[in-house]
């Protein structure tokens, strides 16, 4: 082989062993990197948990006492304390006995329309008081649609009334037309009896802040007026009324300071027919009490 040949050869194995050895590093390159992050982290790292370590130790010596601690934090808001429950107290009729549930619920809750909470008005009528004045008024069966019309009228300007003096609210319950009033002179004229129930809530409170266990109710049925006697016409009868559920406020208003609570039941004004004729009002009143020392020992 010639000298040319020979430096051919030895160029090209100089070559391929150079590049090998290239190869070689090149594969152990990520090994090196691995173990040089592996020695890194061997050397370093517990260095800087103990920095931190130290650190949390100096600010738990600033931070002082638990107390202080929970100085720096918002305070969570204050929950209120749940109000008392207001001690149980029984509603006592005088003989003794639960109040009846139609009364409880008279008492307990004025504000809606109690059922039994009503205002009765006995008329006593010629068909002819429900006219305007000059209208003639139908005979026969044209008769008595004209006066239930006019009777429902009359019912709906009540409840005005009664809102003008003793309710919030009212709302007819019923009309009913009677039987002509039984006397001669009354045939004769066609009188007739017409009554009207209105249902109301009352405008003032029951009242009976007691701090007993036991309230005693009791009904009281005072008569208010009587008229004088005589068939009365129907403004007359229709100012007895205004003067009836007054009476009734102020009877009730008159118990309630007395005694410590009072709610209006009902107002009744009726028209007498029978001698000595006239008009005639009366209420039913519940008035709510502290019971006497007998009436406590007797529970």
């Amino acid at each position: 082989m010639s000298d040319k040949g020979a430096r051919r050869v030895r160029g090209l194995r100089r070559f391929l062993l150079w590049g090998a050895v290239v190869l070689s590093v090149i594969g152990l390159l990520p090994l090196l990197f691995i173990t040089a992050l592996q020695l890194w982290v061997i050397f370093t790292v517990p260095g800087q948990i103990a920095e931190i370590e130290a650190q949390l130790e100096r600010d738990a010596g600033k931070q002082g006492s638990a107390g202080e601690m929970a100085a720096l934090v918002d305070p969570a808001p204050a929950v209120a304390p749940p109000e008392p429950a207001a001690p149980a107290r029984s509603l006592v009729a005088p003989n003794g006995q639960p109040l009846n549930d139609r009364d409880r619920r008279l008492v307990s809750t004025p504000a809606g329309f109690g059922k039994g909470r009503s205002v009765r008005v006995d008329f006593s009528l010629l068909p002819a008081a429900l006219a305007d004045p000059g209208e003639p008024v139908p005979d026969g069966v044209l008769r008595e649609v004209f006066i239930e019309a006019r009777a429902a009228g009359l019912a709906e300007s009540l409840c005005a009334d009664v809102i003008a003096t003793l309710g919030q609210k009212s709302i007819v319950e019923d009309v009913r037309t009677g039987r002509p009033v039984n006397d001669a002179e009354s045939r004769q004229n066609g009188m007739f009896d017409l009554t009207i129930e209105l249902a109301f809530v009352p405008l003032d409170p029951v009242g009976g802040s007691f701090e007993t266990p036991l309230v005693m109710v009791d009904e009281h049925r005072p008569t208010l007026f009587r008229t004088r006697p005589g068939h009365l016409s129907l403004p007359v009868q229709r100012a007895a009324v205004v003067l009836a559920l007054a009476g009734a406020r102020d009877e009730c208003a008159r118990l309630r300071a007395r005694h410590g609570g009072c709610t209006i039941k009902r107002v009744i004004a009726s028209h007498v027919s029978r001698a000595p004729a006239g008009m005639r009002a009366r209420a039913e009143l519940l008035v709510l009490r502290r019971p006497a020392p007998d009436e406590l020992s007797a529970q």
